[in-house]
């Protein structure tokens, strides 16, 4: 199994861009990205960013998976052009398919922030802190129903453990605190249509 991931990244490697943002859609016989295939780091993106990281952590982050790191690295400056701020300065991730932006973050995106901090460390101190002010940066989630995804809470936790700032901490408890009133039932726990009326 060990081997099919490593000839995949190799893989990847070959057609890696240089904004280190790869489409969702590759075919799987050439192992090239199919024209006009969403970029995006919500769904059918989010992991293959967030295990660059986590390969590279995993692995003690010593040369034989450094470069995890690299492609990681490059994909981070790519999620930079992604970056977009509203009227009301909140961030978003917007999503590209071609040369074609689109305004929407999937809450999948939302381990974005963890994820950075995360990474964080293994910059030198000034583009460390760089990512790490985004990762603070107040992110906006232009939908209105919840399915109990736990990516917002993940960054969360890495953001309260990284920088000690307790916010993240009670932001989380509040999050925790809103499914129990709000989704918990007899058997278990309830996505909502709205969280503005549940």
């Amino acid at each position: 199994m060990i081997m099919l991931v490593e000839n995949t990244i190799r893989q990847f490697q070959k057609i890696f861009p240089s904004d280190g943002l790869l489409p969702i859609n590759i075919n799987p016989d050439s192992g090239i990205p199919k024209p006009y295939s969403t970029i995006t780091f919500g769904a059918m993106g989010d992991s293959f960013y967030e295990y660059l990281l986590k390969a590279w952590i995993q692995g003690n982050k010593t040369g034989s998976v450094k470069n995890y790191r690299q492609m990681w690295e490059a994909s981070m400056e790519g999620l930079i052009s992604l970056t977009r701020k509203t009227t009301s300065n909140f961030y978003y991730l917007s999503e590209k398919n071609g040369d074609s932006f689109s305004d929407k973050m999937d809450e999948l995106a939302c381990f974005v922030p963890g994820m950075l901090a995360l990474g964080a460390s293994g910059y030198g101190p000034e583009k460390a802190k760089e990512i790490m002010n985004l990762a603070k940066e107040d992110m906006s989630v232009g939908t209105s129903w919840s399915i109990l995804r736990p990516e917002t809470i993940e960054s969360l936790m890495y953001l309260w453990r990284l920088t000690g700032n307790k916010t993240y901490q009670d932001w989380g408890w509040e999050i925790f605190q809103a499914f129990e009133n709000n989704s918990r039932i007899e058997s278990g726990y309830v996505g909502l249509k709205d969280v503005s009326s549940p």
